[in-house]
């Protein structure tokens, strides 16, 4: 797998804190951040015609998320169409019970299951 080389400060952020384990650090800068998901269709300004990429985990249903559009990479074949939104706009969207993971194939992500979403959404409303 190619050298991952960061090209945002969230980028920077996850890698920082895989190398460090410091998961924390990873969902403090997540609400700020630019993330991209893919989607099978186009995608309207009420979020029409969204299919967006899901995986199973053990029962649990995952969205895929990216933090760069090049990161993409293979599922663009599945989903040629992307939705670019904040962090924040990510947290309050994802349906509860499902998770997400960032960077699917890339040698730099995470996971984030349904219980962490759900506490970083809490975290933003205060």
């Amino acid at each position: 797998m190619p050298t991952f080389i960061p090209m945002t400060p969230f980028e920077s952020a996850l890698a920082a804190g895989q190398q460090s384990g410091d998961a924390a650090a990873v969902l403090a800068a997540l609400p700020a951040a630019d993330l991209v998901v893919p989607s099978g269709a186009p995608v309207g300004e009420e979020f029409e015609g969204f299919v967006p990429v899901l995986f199973d985990r053990e029962g649990v249903t995952m969205l895929a998320v990216f933090t760069h559009v090049s990161r993409i990479g293979e599922l663009a074949d599945l989903a040629p169409y992307a939705l670019t939104l904040s962090g924040a706009d990510l947290l309050a969207r994802v349906p509860a019970g499902s998770g997400v993971v960032l960077n699917p194939g890339q040698s730099v992500g995470m996971e984030l299951l349904p219980d962490a979403v759900a506490q970083a959404r809490r975290t933003l409303q205060g």
